[in-house]
């Protein structure tokens, strides 16, 4: 089985130093002044829920709140304790990671405040508040208010996970940013740039992967106040939870190993929120009948291009590659980029491939236990290029491993939340009517958490469909969506 930092061990081509080479110890400070606000909550939770999933980075956390100050509801989604102080500790600690404790050692190289207006002694400060969220090295000075959304704190989360990243492998030291969803834009001078306290309603949505980027989304829309309607979500991972799962999956716990994930995620959001999750432990592909509404958060371009032969009326992606972020509306048809566009279907690896992979793997029992089939079964097809007992239904599988292995290495936690809230954000502006970006104009946001420079980039833009894609291409299929979808925003 795979460790849980299986998947942010790899250095990016010398990107980044080793794993484990600058071990952190941080401390959380939530500011008194601020901790019986909910987006102070909401940002305590989700850097918490971060740092305590960064194996190896991070090697211990300590949380430190006010006494007696009341958890807020649906703030985290497991734990009994009714005080913020001893639900922060106890969430994290649950997620069987990271040594967590209540109080600091003394040997703490990081301190994060949460909490605007803070007057706390500390090395970074973190603050959100609806759809912005902001850290710096200086106390962050802004009026806030009454908020009902955790975007704004979970941006701000991730990007305090990014410095903990970069003191932990990386020689970075620009740590002062700031983050609209509202916008899709850098804006330092403020927080309330979208509408922070509405009711919201969903109607029906189909949520396609239930991996990082597709349990951030859940978590985000668990978490939103008056937020109502009714998300299919689908995840048709056979393995179900991985241990290397959980560096980056914010509903998954080590406890939860083994369950398949739609069920396990819906099973931790349902019932407390006016949102009704309908968890399908099967491809999204194969619901007879998809929603106005589909949104992508499946990791295979053969996946995406699946979804998009569906044509919905409205189909939002998110997707990550490394240390970068990027959300997509599709279309205009025929004008802007479809769910399939610039994304090859992955190569099927030949038998030779698949030979090659079987003798270089050192745990040959676990990767037989994978695709259903045993040892010996798979030494045999090896040696003399016979099936035998091995089954064909294996085989697929085994081809399936060996994509999968080669088309998504390395993925760290803050990128992939990052990614899930941003995508739950448009998700709620699509509700809202609203014409900010992502539109019919500008149709791709991108977020590299690490460019040359070092400094985050922001990019959103216009982006056109792939002149040969067989998806988009005019035709029946194209004249279907068109008749079908949705335009948002300006349609020039």
């Amino acid at each position: 089985m795979e460790p849980v930092s299986a998947r942010h061990e790899g250095d990016l081509g010398g990107r980044l130093n080793p794993l484990g080479s600058n071990p952190q110890r941080v401390h959380i400070i939530v500011d008194e002044g601020e901790a019986g606000s909910l987006a102070t909550q909401h940002a305590a939770w989700m850097t918490a829920n971060l740092l305590a999933r960064m194996a190896e980075d991070v090697v211990s956390l300590t949380i430190t709140a006010p006494e007696g100050i009341p958890l807020h509801e649906r703030v985290i989604p497991w734990g009994t304790a009714a005080t913020l102080a001893d639900a922060l500790v106890q969430g994290a600690q649950a997620i069987g990671i990271t040594p967590v404790a209540g109080e600091p050692s003394g040997a703490e190289t990081l301190t994060l405040v949460i909490g605007a207006n803070s007057s706390a002694a500390g090395d970074l400060f973190v603050s959100g508040y609806g759809w912005t969220g902001s850290v710096s090295t200086d106390p962050i000075r802004t009026a806030v208010g009454a908020m009902s959304l955790p975007i704004g704190p979970y941006i701000a989360a991730c990007l305090a996970a990014r410095v903990v990243f970069a003191r932990a492998r990386t020689t970075w030291d620009d740590f002062n940013h700031s983050y609209s969803a509202w916008s899709h834009s850098s804006n330092p001078e403020g927080f309330t740039d979208g509408p922070c306290d509405a009711d919201i309603v969903l109607g029906e949505v189909l949520l396609a992967g239930v991996g990082a980027v597709g349990t951030a989304l859940m978590h985000t829309l668990w978490a939103a106040r008056g937020v109502s309607g009714s998300v299919t979500v689908a995840d048709g991972d056979e393995k179900g939870i991985e241990a290397s799962n959980l560096n980056r999956c914010m509903l998954f716990r080590s406890d939860m190993i083994g369950l398949p994930k739609a069920s396990a995620a819906a099973g931790l959001v349902n019932g407390e929120s006016p949102v009704k999750w309908d968890p399908q432990d099967g491809r999204a592909t194969d619901i007879v009948k998809f929603p106005a509404l589909v949104v992508s958060a499946v990791d295979s371009n053969t996946s995406r291009a699946e979804i998009q032969s569906r044509y919905p009326s409205v189909l939002l992606s998110g997707s990550t590659r490394d240390l970068r972020s990027e959300i997509l509306r599709c279309g205009p048809p025929g004008v802007g980029a479809c769910l399939s566009c610039f994304n090859r279907p992955e190569q099927q690896p030949s038998d030779e491939q698949l030979k090659d992979h079987i003798r270089d793997n050192a745990d040959m029992e676990a990767m037989a236990l994978d695709v259903g089939a045993t040892a010996a079964d798979l030494r045999s097809w090896v040696e003399t290029g016979r099936c035998g007992h091995l089954s064909q239904e294996s085989l697929s599988r085994l081809r399936g491993l060996v994509v999968e292995g080669a088309d998504s290495d390395w993925a760290v936690g803050f990128v992939s939340v990052f990614t899930g809230t941003i995508l739950a954000a448009e998700v709620l502006k699509e509700a809202l009517a609203a014409a900010e970006p992502l539109n019919s104009i500008t149709q791709r946001s991108t977020f590299q958490f690490a460019s040359l420079s070092t400094r985050p980039e922001l990019h959103v833009r216009r982006y056109l469909r792939q002149q040969d894609c067989p998806r988009c291409s005019p035709g029946v299929a194209l004249d279907k969506w068109r008749g079908r979808y949705i335009h948002r925003g300006p349609t020039g």
